[in-house]
């Protein structure tokens, strides 16, 4: 079974980067820079894995993953990767705060990208 991981991501270079890593790794992927969209998405079919950027403007990577998280039909059922520019100590107090699973920082270490992801799916 091939596993779905949603990437939702500002820049679009990122999200290509992203992409054609965990397509590289054997992973299904779906691609959205609008995080409306995502969540439209994941409340429609459910993803194994969201990896989720905060660098949106006006905070809307992290209103998504609290949307997901009070969302009674998904909240426990997605795992979120928070991908951040730089993880300062507020920035992992918010991680904290929204329950997420595991965090990631740019630029991206290609060996703790997989391991976060397979961290979430359980292997």
């Amino acid at each position: 079974m091939t596993h779905c991981v949603v990437i939702v991501e500002p820049d679009r270079l990122q999200m290509k980067m992203f992409n054609d890593l965990l397509v590289a790794r054997g992973f299904e992927t779906q691609m959205f820079g609008d995080p409306g969209e995502a969540l439209s998405f994941a409340r429609q079919r459910r993803a194994d894995v969201m990896l989720v950027s905060v660098d949106f403007p006006d905070e809307a990577g992290l209103d998504l993953i609290r949307s997901i998280k009070s969302d009674p039909e998904i909240k426990n059922t997605i795992p979120i990767i928070v991908v951040f520019d730089y993880a300062s100590n507020e920035e992992t107090t918010r991680l904290h705060e929204t329950e997420c699973v595991d965090y990631i920082t740019k630029p991206v270490d290609v060996s703790r990208l997989f391991s976060a992801v397979e961290k979430c799916l359980g292997q």
